[in-house]
């Protein structure tokens, strides 16, 4: 909440700032430049304040006809930037709402892409797990080389790897949400699939904006991040419907 409260802030600061500088040259000589500054904050306001009504009422109709194929990216925009923070503000407290929230949102978001993502070659995919779907009793490290597992079949890593052979496609573990951002960078994909718990998903959608990131939500049976599992038919469809 209080970050998007300072964004807004900022934003109206910004446009009050261009405003004023754009306007001054044409004030009347008996305006002061403050009458000028404090038109320019009611301008800046009211724009914001109708561009942010604007895309919640389209996020809104776009959520009920469950479609999003009105202007997908101006919603995809407005649900991680503008929703999500008031979601983690409000819920964050209560796990359950708030894993009944993230879930819908992320939801939301896997459709949005849908239509937006195209089909890539599979050099340009990136699949991210996270290391809790592997055996906390496994002496193997797949971080960073998922060919380390020996497909013992206590865990779901082993079936991770055969999607890899069978696609040919960069699957990574990472350890935490800053490896995982490495790991983009240096991999420089074009198409993000993600196997995360809520909150890790959510972020991560978030934060990597620059590229598309379509979300399967892990189950945890034994509780958070531990011994985490997954349906590998979830992500084998995904590199179906996506590598061209």
């Amino acid at each position: 909440m209080v970050r998007l409260v300072y964004s807004f802030i900022l934003k109206s600061f910004t446009v009050m700032l261009l405003l004023s500088l754009a306007l001054y040259p044409f004030a009347v000589m008996e305006s002061t430049f403050v009458q000028l500054v404090l038109s320019s904050v009611v301008i800046s306001f009211s724009v914001l304040l109708l561009t942010n009504i604007s895309a919640l009422v389209l996020t809104l109709f776009n959520i009920y006809s469950n479609k999003f194929n009105l202007l997908p990216a101006v919603s995809l925009y407005f649900l991680n930037n503008q929703i999500y923070p008031i979601v983690h503000g409000l819920f964050k407290s209560s796990d359950k709402r708030y894993i009944s929230a993230t879930t819908n949102l992320i939801k939301f978001s896997n459709i949005i892409n849908k239509k937006l993502v195209k089909r890539y070659s599979k050099d340009e995919i990136l699949v991210l797990l996270p290391h809790c779907l592997q055996d906390a009793d496994c002496k193997h490290k797949v971080t960073y080389d998922i060919d380390n597992c020996l497909g013992c079949g206590k865990c779901v890593i082993g079936a991770m790897k055969q999607l890899s052979d069978e696609f040919n496609v960069n699957i990574r573990v990472a350890t935490g949400g800053t490896l995982a951002r490495r790991i983009i960078v240096d991999s420089k994909p074009k198409l993000i699939l993600a196997v995360a718990c809520h909150r890790d998903l959510i972020e991560g959608i978030k934060d990597i904006s620059f590229v598309p990131i379509v979300g399967i939500l892990n189950e945890r049976p034994n509780g958070p991040c531990f011994n985490t599992t997954c349906n590998p038919k979830d992500l084998r469809n995904l590199l179906v419907k996506y590598i061209k």
